[in-house]
């Protein structure tokens, strides 16, 4: 028991530390742009140990991803061919990047803002709406709704379920992945249906 104690104490004061935002939107960078891990294994906890900040660690880890994603844009608008095509052939994202073209062909604007819906990884999302001339203004609204669905609705599971969102969110990443994807893409459809009757409402 001594060990889960100690691990316990270190996150809490991790999580009280002044370093503990500004790691966060570092970490966030690096998630958007790297790290091949969830976000959520760093938000959760941090949310439950700080709930009082729910609100605001959703914020700023909305922000760490715009900032990856502005910059994954602008390797895209100036230097696709020489980094950005490279990156993509080394990781094959060859077939992703045909498919992002297409939706965004097809879709614009809504397919950057589903983007978290569809078998893109956001890489591959950022770099093409860089080569493809989408316009960076409505690129960046579009990924910072797009994610922000995803970490606000994470604080709103916190704020609502407390510690049990943890667990939830254990069984979740323990499904196949095709299971995994219907039901995060069900959660982000009704966020994002409630959202659009609410300002229909306000309207």
């Amino acid at each position: 028991m001594a060990e889960p104690d100690k691990a316990g104490r270190q996150l809490h004061r991790l999580a009280h530390s002044r370093h503990a935002q500004p790691l966060l939107v570092w970490l966030s960078f690096l998630e958007a742009i790297v790290i091949p891990v969830p976000l959520e294994a760093v938000l959760v906890p941090y949310m439950l140990l700080r709930r009082e900040l729910v609100w605001r660690i959703a914020g700023l880890a909305v922000g760490g991803f715009l900032a990856a994603a502005v910059l994954g844009y602008l390797v895209g608008a100036l230097a696709f061919n020489t980094v950005g095509l490279p990156l993509i052939e080394t990781l094959g994202w060859q077939v992703a990047f045909t498919d992002a073209k297409a939706a965004f062909d097809r879709h614009g604007f809504w397919a950057l803002l589903l983007i978290g819906l569809l078998p893109i990884p956001s890489q591959v999302a950022m770099l093409a709406g860089g080569a493809f001339g989408f316009s960076i203004g409505l690129f960046v609204v579009a990924m910072g709704i797009s994610r922000g669905i995803r970490y606000f609705g994470l604080a709103l599971l916190v704020v609502w379920l407390g510690p049990r969102v943890e667990t939830a969110l254990q069984r979740l990443e323990a499904m196949p992945s095709g299971r995994r994807r219907l039901i995060k893409a069900a959660a982000c459809a009704l966020v994002v249906g409630i959202a659009i009757a609410a300002i229909g409402l306000a309207g």
